[in-house]
């Protein structure tokens, strides 16, 4: 199961702090997040874009939560998740739901969570900046969200886009992009 530094179920690019010597760059990444948040015992977290469950049975495991509902639109990553969940004995903390995170973000009260995160994966989302003015009117007053994404310095070129998109779904939008949608929400 070790490809690139990885023992565990992460789908990310993860964050290598120690260079090819890292040994789980998603949970590095995982943590990086969590700490930014300042997660503690008892917190509920919203993950968007949740993957293969992997973060959120270390968000769990690291920093006590009371919950975390995980949310993707990919059926078989979420099936995976759940079943991943149960063989950690984790299913009373995590939930996986099948489900657009742009939609679903208005099936949420304020105060559901204490605080939100996203590893790499809202630039697939359909509607980015509804689902970051959802979160905004979810999270209670102090509550945090955390995003990572993959951005490029400047728009690619044609090709790239075009190779990029065939391979991974989506084009890398640009800082400016992204610095102009956070303000929007």
């Amino acid at each position: 199961r070790s490809v690139f530094g990885y023992q565990l179920f992460y789908v990310n690019y993860g964050y290598w702090k120690d260079g090819i010597e890292t040994e789980e760059p998603g949970r590095e990444l995982t943590h990086y997040i969590g700490d930014a948040l300042g997660l503690k015992a008892g917190d509920k977290v919203l993950e968007a874009g949740s993957g293969l469950g992997q973060a959120s049975i270390d968000s769990c495991s690291k920093y006590d939560l009371e919950k975390l509902v995980g949310l993707n639109i990919c059926n078989e990553q979420a099936n995976f998740a759940n079943a991943l969940t149960k063989s950690q004995g984790l299913e009373d903390k995590i939930e996986h739901r099948i489900c657009d995170a742009c939609t679903e973000i208005d099936t949420f009260e304020k105060g559901d969570f204490n605080h939100a995160f996203a590893q790499e994966c809202i630039g697939h989302f359909p509607d980015p900046l509804h689902y970051l003015t959802g979160v905004r009117k979810v999270l209670p007053s102090g509550g945090r969200m955390a995003i990572t994404i993959v951005s490029s310095p400047k728009p690619p070129s044609k090709s790239l886009a075009y190779v990029e998109n065939l391979f991974f779904g989506t084009v890398p939008k640009d800082g400016p992009h992204w610095e102009n949608l956070f303000k929007q929400a």
